[in-house]
């Protein structure tokens, strides 16, 4: 039988561990890395597209003290000059072999939230450039 939890998962935004509230996570590339095109005449020619953008989507309990961190993080990228908001983004299941790896991530921006009787889940957006191979490798157990 094979067991999976959140809770054996560890994540770090710009070295800073992520743990406190995590409800999950979520990875989905921008657009296919290949695709392929066809002549009138059926002839078929493959090609690579070059995307290597991601978004990572982390969702977070509203009342995690880590959405404190990230909205720090966002804060001071907006604060600073161009691409001082660049950081590295690690994320591993201790269970299986997922690792996804990258030196280019940010912030997308300020997640929506909303104050009602009780506290809702956040999800925040980085955007993650998994551009070295063997950077993003979705493992099982």
């Amino acid at each position: 039988m094979k067991n999976f939890s959140i809770r054996t998962c560890n994540l770090s935004v710009g070295g800073i561990p992520i743990s406190e509230g995590l409800v999950g996570a979520s990875c989905e590339p921008e657009a296919d890395r290949f695709d392929d095109e066809v002549s009138a005449d059926g002839d078929v020619c493959r090609y690579d597209t070059g995307e290597v953008r991601h978004t990572f989507n982390l969702t977070l309990k509203g009342y995690s003290r880590e959405n404190e961190k990230l909205s720090a993080i966002h804060q001071a990228d907006v604060a600073s000059e161009n691409g001082a908001g660049i950081f590295v983004l690690k994320f591993t299941d201790e269970q299986g072999a997922t690792v996804m790896l990258t030196d280019s991530a940010y912030i997308k921006g300020m997640p929506p939230v909303n104050f009602t009787n009780k506290r809702e889940d956040i999800t925040w957006k980085i955007r993650c450039v998994f551009d070295v191979p063997l950077s993003f490798t979705i493992g099982g157990k």
